[in-house]
């Protein structure tokens, strides 16, 4: 098969476990795009985090494609080709939850350039903030206010058992008009009816005119699960979770052995010592 698309996980995927893009990564990948191959990242990440590894990769010079907010936001070369919001009314109920619930609770101002944060500030919040370098703003009960504009997407955060316990229950609550799942054990990720990185990933396949089965998906966690199902060949790292490695037709290296290089060449031919070492039947 000539594969024309790949899609890409960012955390776990394109960065090793210390969240840097190595030296090979970067340089396997811009040789898949030299070769005309379109390359996009789809990632959790807000457009502020998602456009510092789209420079990292030098997406302006070879027309990338990022999905950023697990697919609400699609922009090429700080273009929008679309976007997909939450309006303001989901704020007041989020919080109400995070409350009941004792979860924290996070979405971004209007610019793109901060975290807001409600009901407290724990780690994982602070997580978020480390991951896409964007100054955190605790608002407390002024969160419901802040919000008078709408959002690509709420952020929940708690310890990943206490979490795993609250999942069903937003899911169940918002079924008809969000998608509710987790991208790490403690993110629970509250996006617009419809939106996933499954979904996004076919429009862009769409926008560029090329069949599902052309295009290669690699990731690593739970949201990463519905693009998998979607692609034409699905690669899972070795660092994914279970449920990934189980639906996906390739299982490459970890994404601190260069799991990610050793997938492009298998499949593209970019560096001829490569080869993917732990392969599924």
């Amino acid at each position: 098969m000539n594969y024309k698309l790949l899609v890409l996980d960012i955390d776990g995927t394109i960065t090793n476990s210390k969240k840097e893009i190595t030296k090979n990564t970067k340089e396997t990948i811009n040789k898949l795009q030299e070769k005309g191959v379109y390359v996009a990242i789809a990632t959790g990440r807000p457009t502020r985090g998602a456009k510092q590894i789209a420079k990292k990769l030098d997406f302006n010079k070879y027309k990338g494609i990022t999905l950023a907010y697990n697919g609400g936001k699609c922009f090429c070369n700080d273009k929008t080709l679309y976007a997909k919001t939450l309006p303001p009314s989901m704020a007041k109920k989020l919080y109400a939850d995070a409350k009941e619930h004792n979860v924290g609770i996070l979405s971004y101002s209007e610019d793109e350039q901060l975290i807001y944060a409600g009901n407290g500030v724990d780690q994982y919040v602070k997580k978020e903030g480390k991951i896409n370098d964007m100054p955190i703003v605790d608002l407390n009960d002024k969160f419901i206010s802040t919000f008078t504009y709408p959002v690509c997407k709420f952020l929940l955060t708690a310890e990943p058992k206490h979490l795993a316990k609250v999942e069903p229950i937003i899911r169940e609550k918002y079924k008809d008009v969000a998608c509710v799942f987790r991208s790490e054990p403690y993110f629970l990720e509250v996006t617009p009816k419809g939106i996933d990185k499954g979904n996004a990933v076919i429009e862009l396949c769409k926008h560029l005119d090329i069949s599902p089965k052309e295009m290669v998906c690699c990731g690593d966690g739970y949201n990463d699960l519905s693009m998998i199902e979607k692609a034409g060949l699905g690669i899972a790292m070795g660092n994914a979770c279970d449920e990934l490695k189980d639906i996906a037709d390739y299982i490459s290296l970890d994404n601190d052995n260069e799991g990610l290089a050793h997938a492009i060449n298998k499949f593209w031919n970019i560096e001829e010592n490569y080869e993917i070492t732990n392969t599924k039947n």
